[in-house]
């Protein structure tokens, strides 16, 4: 399965918050992952929707 494609600012939002974006859907165009798609995912991690598991690190 290919990686999912994800903007650069969105990818250093996920990084700086702990986010495994690879989990996540996009919004963007073609299913990018975009910059709400990662302030909408800190939102429910804040509401307590989700929770934010470790990151995976290779």
């Amino acid at each position: 399965m290919a990686e999912p494609k994800i903007t650069p600012l969105a990818r250093r939002l996920a990084e700086e918050n702990g986010i495994d974006w690879r989990r996540l859907q996009g919004t963007g165009p073609e299913g990018t992952i975009v910059e709400r798609d990662i302030l909408a995912f800190l939102a429910k991690v804040m509401a307590g929707e989700v929770d934010l598991p470790p990151m995976f690190q290779i």
